[in-house]
């Protein structure tokens, strides 16, 4: 198959023309490994999610990679705290199945939360496995 230059989602290496990553990533890495905090922020078109889930393809070797998508969350979600903090526990318990016991009871906790109130509806996740790459990444839709 013949490479193309991508200008639509993230880019794959085997379909189409891109940078060269490696550099950047093991940087990232050297952060992540060390505790530090990064960030990545371009405009559109710059390689933000492919730099992302290159990332996570080299970090699922020695942590565990989650991967979230807060656009996924209802702009309701964000109005307070509770429901902010049950909607991001959701996401997370519908992203992974390797989630240590314990954190697994505290984000069951927090994702039900707002379901005390009967005013409340919240969508459901439906989750989507991509198996375009090595390690397991899933795709949340509503």
């Amino acid at each position: 198959m013949t490479k193309i230059f991508n200008i639509h989602g993230d880019c794959h290496p085997q379909l189409h023309y891109m940078v060269d990553l490696s550099s950047r990533l093991q940087k990232i890495k050297a952060m992540v490994d060390a505790g530090q905090y990064f960030t990545i922020n371009r405009a559109r078109q710059y390689g933000k999610t492919t730099t992302l889930l290159a990332l996570g393809e080299i970090l699922c070797k020695d942590y565990t990679v989650i991967s979230l998508d807060f656009q996924l969350i209802s702009q309701a979600d964000f109005e307070s705290e509770e429901r902010f903090v049950a909607a991001f526990s959701r996401e997370i318990l519908d992203s992974t199945a390797d989630i240590p016991a314990s954190i697994l009871d505290r984000l069951s906790f927090f994702a039900k939360l707002p379901a005390e109130n009967k005013n409340i509806a919240f969508p459901t996740l439906k989750i989507q496995e991509r198996k375009d790459y090595p390690c397991t990444h899933y795709s949340l839709n509503l």
